[in-house]
């Protein structure tokens, strides 16, 4: 019996391409309000084009309806890269997403504010970190405060920026690193003090890594590798309950297939794996979830021709 695949509801799809972007990746879902997700992604004739722009659709999972495709962020003369999104306790909307004029080593993060995504937005800045620093986790707000996972495509470290959003203070935290390299850092409030981040790791010993914070995100324990084994690829971490954690990655060291979940009972210590939504040959990555109301959301790239989304009944997991 697979777990994961009787857990999936009726709900799927394959947002489809736009015949102008042959490619899609990276995909992002979030909370746009307290009904109504958005998904977003970067989309192009490939990786560094310079079409690449990023995309987005909202969905009502109450209503099972869902938005035409729009452009969301088009930068002349860059192309873009990973993007996340947030809502926070005032229901401002940020986005924080790459660019760059070269390869990811060059790239920098910019932030996006808006107060209704349909009115245009109201503010755009660039992050104050050297380039190469690049974004990819989820963030977590906390009134006016802002943790957001980075990592340096350089030096393939990983990193909390911290930034109070209203008086613009912030702060690096102090490095993540292994043999190997971490990057794509995934974090994970386990309280209101401890943080958990788990990260991509390029080279051998290719395991998801697992760090730990107890000063909320300032400093971090040195990083061992779990279980899990990565092929240096996406994953994506959430908390259910507790210290009951579901991973969604690449159950493989050197393929992004087959796309798996899995779960632990302590904190991410401990994997069992549940089960497998893509078994064929192929690329099925970068996968992001959110836990809501209707269920433990999951968007994922699909073949880098598509994105897909489905929801899972994270009690049957």
């Amino acid at each position: 019996m697979n777990v994961v695949l009787d857990a999936v509801r009726s709900e799927q799809r394959l947002i489809p391409p736009q015949p102008r972007y042959p490619m899609s990746h990276a995909p992002y879902v979030a909370s746009l309000d307290d009904e109504r997700l958005i998904v977003i992604w970067f989309a192009g004739a490939r990786e560094w084009a310079k079409d690449v722009q990023i995309l987005c659709t909202i969905h009502d999972p109450s209503a099972g309806t869902w938005s035409p495709i729009r452009d969301l962020v088009s930068d002349v003369g860059y192309t873009m890269g990973n993007s996340v999104f947030a809502r926070d306790d005032a229901g401002a909307l940020h986005l924080w997403y790459v660019r760059t004029k070269g390869y990811w080593h060059e790239g920098e993060i910019v932030h996006l504010t808006w107060g209704e995504l349909e009115q245009g937005y109201l503010s755009k800045a660039v992050v104050p970190l050297e380039r190469g620093w690049l974004v990819r986790g989820r963030p977590i707000l906390r009134g006016a405060v802002v943790h957001l996972p980075v990592y340096d495509e350089r030096a393939l470290v990983s990193a909390i920026w911290e930034c109070n959003l209203v008086t613009g203070v912030s702060r690096l935290s102090e490095t993540i690193a292994a043999p190997g390299g971490l990057i794509h850092p995934t974090l994970v409030a386990m309280g209101s003090l401890e943080f958990r981040c788990f990260m991509r790791n390029p080279r051998d010993p290719n395991r998801i890594h697992l760090s730990y914070s107890m000063d909320r995100g300032a400093r971090w324990s040195r990083a061992f590798p779990t279980a899990l084994p990565n092929p240096n690829s996406g994953l994506d971490v959430v908390r259910v309950t507790g210290t009951r954690l579901i991973c969604a990655y690449n159950h493989s060291e050197r393929n992004r297939y087959p796309l798996s979940l899995a779960r632990s009972e302590n904190g991410g210590v401990e994997w069992e794996r549940l089960g497998d939504l893509e078994t064929e040959p192929g690329e099925y990555s970068y996968p992001s979830l959110l836990l809501g109301p209707h269920g433990l959301h999951l968007a994922y790239t699909y073949r880098r021709e598509l994105v897909k989304f489905l929801t899972l009944d994270a009690e049957r997991l």
